[in-house]
């Protein structure tokens, strides 16, 4: 299958292993017994209903049967703080991937870990599939048959704008590969080794994340920032202008295929720089040519000339890891 990166509009993670460093995280409460968490873990689910427990159940048995003699509290510990699993360093680059596409997780965890994911991440997902809802885990076939329904079906897109990101053959790239799924591998320490992905054969092999942000960037052309800079008469205008840009401009900009993000600032007493980020030059351009006609004369009908100026230009961003300040997501 080749890959056409230009066309992706979803990227999917695995988490553990690909996105956060689980190795460390198992091994601060089990020194040296990440190879036995990993196997006794799928031992686990590949049970008749295992699916149907609690990701913290699951944990708490697999950590009982690695160390019988460890204490209830740390046992609660491990299983309530494994989304917290340090994330690896690249995983900043999600933000970069953002402007490019939607960005989600298909995860062998539940939503309640999910939760302290986003917040070791930094970072909301636009798309979460987890146990709960396929009600079964990777890599068997009713998790990937669930994933791909709602891919094809709720979000409505095709296969072609839908690529897979994970660290593991068994569990991702090969019954993804199956499905007619595109997967990227990236190596991780606790993941799959390179043998395993070189005979499932990855769509796309990347070195890390800020590698596969290039790439897309490079193929998308993008993404652009068109930038709408207004002077307004007085402050009434401004406040006016600044309530239609949040309310109303900017609703109907966000319904354009193409603009991930729009944002509004006011820089000075009379001025406004309104910023929209567009995943590719073609997008921009069909925009311009379009909707930008109609949504110009609509703002012309509320603001005239002589309350706002207006000056415009277009920039190419080309990110290289955008940092953020913690926040919470629960």
């Amino acid at each position: 299958m080749t890959i056409s990166l230009s066309d992706i509009r979803l990227i999917t993670f695995d988490v553990f292993g690909t996105l956060l460093d689980w190795r460390s995280g198992v091994e601060s409460f089990f020194p040296g017994k990440f190879l036995q968490f990993s196997q006794i873990s799928e031992a686990h689910q590949n049970q008749a209903g295992s699916a149907l427990l609690s990701y913290g159940s699951l944990l708490k048995s697999v950590g009982f049967e690695i160390n019988p003699e460890i204490t209830a509290l740390d046992l609660d510990r491990f299983a309530a703080e494994f989304g917290a699993a340090p994330a690896f360093p690249d995983a900043r680059a999600l933000l970069d991937l953002r402007l490019l596409a939607q960005v989600g997780c298909i995860s062998n965890s539940d939503m309640v870990h999910q939760y302290d994911v986003q917040r070791t991440l930094n970072f909301p997902w636009d798309v979460c599939l987890t146990v709960d809802q396929m009600r079964s885990w990777k890599p068997h076939g009713i998790a990937w048959d669930f994933a791909l329904h709602h891919v094809i079906k709720n979000l409505g897109l095709e296969k072609s704008q839908w690529l897979h990101v994970s660290s593991f053959s068994f569990f991702d790239l090969e019954p993804c590969r199956r499905r007619g799924i595109q997967t990227c591998f990236i190596p991780r320490p606790g993941g799959g080794s390179a043998r395993e992905a070189e005979i499932t054969a990855p769509d796309l092999v990347v070195s890390d994340l800020f590698d596969l942000v290039s790439r897309l960037q490079q193929a998308k052309n993008g993404p652009w920032r068109y930038r709408v800079m207004a002077t307004c008469g007085d402050d009434s205008i401004v406040r006016h202008f600044l309530h239609w840009m949040r309310y109303e401009h900017g609703t109907d900009l966000l319904k354009i295929t193409g603009c991930s993000e729009f944002r509004v600032f006011q820089v000075g007493p009379l001025d406004v720089h309104c910023e929209y980020i567009f995943s590719t030059r073609h997008a921009l351009d069909r925009y311009l040519g379009g909707m930008a006609k109609d949504l110009r004369a609509k703002g012309r009908e509320i603001f005239a000339e002589a309350e706002v100026a207006f000056q415009r230009d277009e920039t190419r961003l080309v990110g290289q890891g955008i940092g953020r300040k913690k926040r919470d997501f629960a």
